[in-house]
């Protein structure tokens, strides 16, 4: 062996019939367009030799160089090679290819303008590291063809012999083929024009003998080109446009050279950054893609994370996704290409199918610390009964394999259900930052299928690898469950403000759409805006920025895109809603609240008046005085809470501020220093804040007790074994620090709506200031929470008991709620000691139970009786250098202040009976105020009374309507509902504006069927968890 390595090392340096330096560049620090590349006047800039350092922290450098070629290298393959960092080469102003420490040679023979000159222009980043780069080298290159090839196949089958067992025949006989092809060579003077003729009798033998050996493992392996390029993770959204143009670029040169290869790549928004910056560039792969030898995959606008993005989020990831590609390059993908993800939520499935997806891959599953997946290629089956035929590859390089040996044999070995799988799919290239396929991955390609004891190649699209499993899917196993990854726990709380953000965000774009639908078809629906806003927004949740797994600079771009998604979206709420105002005769003074959810509600409105006293009450719309408590009289503001009774579903309801009190009669609760009683609960609390005492006046029935209360934060170490930013591990629980002390507890306010009580707790460096609500009409507690935090390597919980022994936990994901068990009796249970949820978890037996809800967070666990909610952890950032395991240890996750809302729901019954998807619906969205300004013209359409519901469920009581937006092709309106509860039936929905026709269509609005509908009712059947969606044609 040492032998053949020390003739593969001479090989590799004995390639080249000729070299020329190119020592001598022009440099140029700073930003270039590409469109302006060419116009430069290089000869006005420095000279430079190399090798030349430059850059620093997050710099970029230029080095152009003319060059002359000689007249004997016109024929010849050219090419240049490159030692310096990630770099985007242009040619003649043209850019080309992207040059790397795997990608360091570009061959040039398809851009001699005029055969003799070229100008080359070489765009180079630093990095995120505070140290200089090194321009180090470049020269061109005459490969000599025969011993190109004999290094490849001589290198791959040295590897392919390796893996061979020991003392087999088939080993022995290898080796002699190899040592008999070696015996040609002349190794006396390496480069040597006999040497090189001694490569090409070499070269001859070796392909001659190469049947003789057949033995092949029966496994099919697809090899696809890929680049998983992160959209943001240890670099700016800035960057990875660049990132686009030189792995994109990359893969053209590698298409146009190598015949047979092909490459796939996913994620819209990089063609469209690519479309944008490098337009030719774009064209360049819209021709591979009518050639069939670019795929694009995957249909969500990013990768993105599964367990934070709300429903909603995800139907409108696929649909722009989707979309893009049909428009440009009239492809429509069916594959979800998830290969990076943190977890996959059990409302997938059906999201997929009706969103014309009909296949799943992914590969991070193989990451699981405690549990292997037991499959390979399975049926996934969702929340809701949909199934999705799904892939999960299985190898130790996930979706950044090389082609060698030691990998391809991998593939085979790695296989859970042997005999049952015949084919799996290979994503070959380099990726995370980009890169993707390499020339000697090409090259060894060629090789390898035809080696003895690997398994075989076959070439084809992702498309045609799904349809050959398709055909022997019926009799595979079926997983019915979500895809919960065992790993990377912490990152449903990390980054606390981008969580919170994303949540605001995607209440505050739903809000926007449906009143913007609702303000009548005289209004300009504002499509493209809301589109554009929509696609900048599911930026944000590429699975390492929500997740919270970026260096700390990408949250201030993601901030930057949240601040203008929650103006657009607020401005737009409140141009429709002044249009639905000007549409009520409204007298002065009055106050229209707005209800965007599908019941009729009763809940506490704040309002903030432009007045110095508290001289006023507020009526409705017929008048009578409604419960009001004035919170803040100030210099030309008030403050105060208002009781809205039954606002209409997606609707208002009209309130007015009158002159003089006059507050409405009952009593206000019983409050003590130490307790409060109202018409729900008697509340005793201690002198930390915590509840020691909740009991349910009406069901009779005592939750907490003193040695167990209620609203009680723990404090926990969190220093993970590795992935800081991602990981929180089970021995968490093994290291609690007593970290908050009370530093005070009092009542701060009491009347006809609420007690408040506020609790501040304070540690050596962090501050937790809570403003506990207790209301009189509602069974919610709200507990609105202020921290300002310093901690280090900390994980903050808050807990209340799980009332039953008997209880069972649910909790809401996507469209619908999955229940995940009390116990850890097995290893798949133990291992789920941190769970995703969206709004609430909820633990209950058929009696009783306790919903905890929450307004921007995401984790939960269940321990030593609690049910915990997960508010902050203070892990440090990942670093540029070695993100899985060092960090940034001046930039700690979350410093500094935090708002959130959790609430407390203690109900009779289960979660179904309770409407527990309400509460938490209620919370996350609360009614909305719009106060008409005098003189507001009067809006066009139908004059509407005081008070209005625009839809009303009238049979169905567990749908909600989650949508309301105008067509992505037409005028007409989006109508998207979905079972909360878990239960089939029978739907009649009411329409209260002009309505002509309905249809039922899919996801991608399209696919659509007339519904049954007459004198403006709406009705249809349903199954438990189905997303329904429906087109609306106006009058």
């Amino acid at each position: 062996m040492r032998r053949f390595t020390k003739l593969l090392i001479e090989l590799e340096t004995a390639l080249w019939k000729a070299r020329m330096p190119l020592s001598t560049w022009h440099y140029y620090a700073g930003e270039i367009e590409p469109a302006e590349v060419a116009r430069y006047n290089i000869k006005k800039w420095p000279t430079i030799e190399t090798p030349f350092l430059w850059g620093g922290y997050d710099q970029t450098g230029w080095f152009f160089c003319d060059v002359k070629l000689p007249q004997t290298w016109r024929t010849e393959k050219i090419y240049l090679y490159v030692q310096s960092t990630e770099s985007l080469l242009y040619v003649n102003g043209r850019p080309y290819q992207g040059l790397d420490e795997n990608h360091p040679e570009c061959l040039l023979n398809n851009v001699q303008s005029d055969g003799s000159r070229l100008t080359l222009a070489i765009e180079s980043y630093s990095g995120r590291l505070h140290q200089q780069n090194v321009f180090r080298s470049a020269e061109l290159r005459i490969v000599h063809p025969a011993g190109w090839s004999l290094y490849h196949a001589l290198k791959n089958a040295i590897e392919a012999m390796e893996l061979l067992p020991p003392d087999s025949a088939e080993r022995v006989n290898w080796r002699k083929f190899i040592e008999g092809t070696v015996a040609h060579i002349d190794p006396r003077q390496p480069g040597s024009e006999a040497f090189l003729a001694s490569l090409e009798k070499a070269l001859i033998h070796f392909e001659k003998g190469l049947s003789q050996f057949q033995t092949k493992r029966p496994l099919a392996v697809w090899p696809v080109g890929h680049s998983h390029i992160d959209v943001a993770w240890l670099w700016r959204l800035k960057e990875v446009q660049r990132k686009c143009g030189r792995t994109f670029s990359s893969m053209i040169r590698l298409l146009e050279e190598y015949p047979d290869f092909r490459f796939v790549q996913s994620q819209p928004v990089l063609y469209d950054y690519t479309e944008k910056r490098y337009p030719a560039l774009f064209e360049e792969i819209k021709k591979k893609v009518h050639e069939g030898r670019w795929e694009p995959v995957g249909g969500m606008w990013v990768e993105a994370d599964c367990n934070i993005s709300s429903g909603e989020s995800l139907v409108r990831q696929v649909l722009y996704g989707k979309r893009y590609f049909e428009k440009a390059f009239g492809v429509k993908v069916n594959t979800l290409w998830l290969p990076d993800v943190f977890g996959y939520s059990g409302a997938l499935p059906q999201i997929l199918k009706k969103s014309e997806i009909d296949y799943f891959f992914t590969t991070k599953l193989n990451w699981n610390e405690v549990n292997q997946f037991p499959y390979n290629v399975f049926w996934w089956q969702g929340v809701d009964g949909t199934r999705v035929l799904s892939c999960l590859l299985y190898h130790s390089s996930a979706y950044n394999c090389q082609m060698v040996a030691r990998q391809l044999a991998e593939m085979d070995d790695q296989v859970r259900q042997r005999g049952e799988v015949e084919n799996v799919i290979m994503p070959v290239g380099y990726g995370d930052g980009g890169g993707g396929t390499t020339r000697k991955d090409l090259e060894s390609m060629t090789w390898l299928d035809k080696m003895p004891g690997l398994p075989s190649l076959h070439h084809g699209s992702v498309k045609s690898f799904f349809k050959t499993l398709s055909k022997k899917a019926r009799t595979l196993p079926v997983w019915s469950n979500e895809l919960y990854f065992e790993k990377h726990r912490g990152t449903y709380t990390s980054h606390a403000p981008a969580k919170r953000m994303n949540r605001k965000c995607e209440v505050a774009l739903r809000e926007a759409e449906i009143w913007s639908a609702l303000a009548g078809p005289h209004y300009i629906y504002p499509k493209a805006q809301f589109t554009d806003t929509w696609r900048n927004f599911l930026i944000t949740q590429f699975h390492d920025i929500i997740p919270g797994s970026s260096i700390p600079e990408v949250y201030e771009d993601s901030q930057a895109i949240y601040d203008k998604v929650m103006q657009t979206a607020n401005t737009a709420r409140k141009n429709a809603q002044q249009v639905i105002a000007g549409r009520c005769p409204a007298a002065e003074n009055t106050v229209l609240v707005f209800n965007s959810l599908s019941w009729a509600r009763t809940d506490v409105v704040q309002l903030t008046l432009n007045r110095s006293d508290d001289r006023f009450h507020v009526v409705d719309d017929q008048d009578q005085p409604v419960a009001l408590q004035v919170l803040r009289v100030e210099k030309n503001r008030v403050t105060c809470l208002i009781l809205a009774k039954e606002v209409p579903s997606l609707g208002y309801a009209a309130y007015r501020v009158v002159e003089g009190r006059k507050r409405t009669a009952g009593p206000s609760d019983r409050v003590s220093i130490q307790s409060v009683e109202t018409p729900y609960f008697k509340i005793k609390w201690n002198d930390q804040g915590q509840l020691e005492r909740l009991y349910d006046v009406e069901q009779e029935r005592e939750l907490f007790t003193r040695q167990q209360p209620g609203n009680v934060f723990q404090t926990f170490l969190d220093y993970p074994n590795e992935y800081e930013a991602w990981d929180l591990d089970d021995d968490y629980r093994d290291h609690p620090l007593a970290l908050f002390q009370p530093e005070s507890v009092k009542v701060v306010a009491s009347g006809p709506i609420c007690t408040i009580l506020r609790a501040v707790h304070k540690s050596k460096d962090s501050r937790i200031s809570q403003d506990i609500y207790f209301y009189r009409q509602l069974r919610r507690i709200d507990f609105c929470t202020e921290v300002d935090w310093h901690e280090r390597r900390t994980v903050l919980k808050v807990g209340f008991p799980i009332p039953s022994p008997n209880a069972r936990a649910h909790y809401e994901i996507q469209f619908g709620v999955l229940e995940r068990t009390l116990s850890s009796d097995t290893s798949w249970e133990k291992a789920k000691f941190e769970v995703p949820a969206q709004r609430w978890a909820d633990v209950s037996d058929h009696q009783y139970g306790l919903a905890l809800l929450n307004d921007c967070k995401y984790g939960y666990d269940t321990h030593n009786g609690l049910l915990r909610l997960t508010l902050l952890r203070s892990g440090y950032c990942p670093d540029p250098i070695e993100p899985a395991w060092h960090v940034q240890f001046g930039a700690p996750t979350d410093d500094g202040v935090h708002h959130l809302t959790y609430s407390l729901y203690p109900h009779p019954g289960g979660w179904q009976q309770s409407r527990v998807v309400r509460r938490g619906s209620e919370l996350n969205a609360p009614l909305t105020v719009y106060m008409p300004k005098t003189g507001t013209p009067a809006g066009k359409g139908l004059t509407l009374p005081g008070r209005y519901g625009f839809i009303e469920i009238a049979k169905g009581d567990s749908l909600c309507v989650e949508t309301l937006k105008q067509a992505e092709d037409s005028e007409e309106i989006i109508l998207r509902v979905y079972e909360s509860q878990g239960m089939a039936g029978d739907a009649a929905v009411q329409f209260h504006f002009p309505v002509a026709a309905v249809q039922e269509c899919n996801l991608m609005e399209r696919d659509a069927k007339p519904a049954s509908f007459k004198s403006g009712l709406l009705r249809f059947g349903y199954s438990p968890y189905e997303i329904k969606t429906f087109l609306l044609k106006r009058q």
